[in-house]
């Protein structure tokens, strides 16, 4: 199975860099001040910011893409854009964004799974690639992200079940290949100042 070794880039093929340069649409970028805060670090028990100021977790997880769709949940019935401006208008400042190692491989979403004429900007576009658009998006409204494996494949995953593991012992992801999944992932977003965690693994089960 090939390993995915791209790094995230703008429709034009440049590497985007998150730069919080001013445009014409203030929506389009990162606020400086807000992406200026990063990276994320500890001291003691405290979440701090780059300034030595507390950064309080304020989270939630938008399931989905670690599942059936490979996309997360709410694009077949809302507008991209609209659903991170709600998240942040609800008081959240980080989301967890679950993925699975099958979606990283994955083409265009299934039929239904996105509505395209709220999202004409998802069309055509890769499972992994609308995982960026989502990244993007998140950022554009002050949220941070913090990515998670949820699972191998892209089900639901309740014991016992292919996805108790970080890997497959009897299929065609192993651990090798769970772990330069994630040396990818890494790569992908090292330029994004507000994904500022990863969370390795989902609950461990027998």
């Amino acid at each position: 199975m090939a390993i995915v070794h791209d790094v995230m880039s703008r429709g034009d093929g440049a590497l985007e860099t998150w730069e919080a340069t001013k445009v014409v649409n203030p929506k389009g970028c990162l606020d400086a001040t807000w992406a200026g805060q990063f990276p994320l670090s500890t001291k003691g028990r405290h979440i701090v910011n780059c300034h030595g100021d507390r950064f309080r977790l304020r989270g939630v997880n938008w399931y989905g893409a670690s599942d059936v769709n490979h996309v997360v949940g709410g694009l077949d019935v809302q507008n991209l854009e609209v659903i991170c401006q709600s998240v942040h208008d609800l008081g959240f400042n980080v989301v967890r964004l679950p993925f699975s190692n099958e979606m990283l491989r994955c083409g265009p979403p299934p039929e239904g799974a996105v509505d395209y004429a709220k999202n004409p900007r998802l069309r055509g576009l890769t499972a992994i690639q609308v995982y960026d658009e989502v990244v993007r998006s998140l950022g554009r409204h002050c949220v941070a992200v913090i990515i998670n494996n949820h699972t191998t494949y892209g089900e639901f995953c309740g014991p016992p079940s292919r996805n108790s593991l970080w890997f497959d012992p009897y299929g065609a992801f192993s651990e090798e290949q769970w772990m330069q999944d994630w040396l990818m992932m890494a790569r992908r977003y090292a330029r994004c100042p507000h994904v500022v965690g990863f969370d390795l693994r989902n609950e461990i089960r027998p």
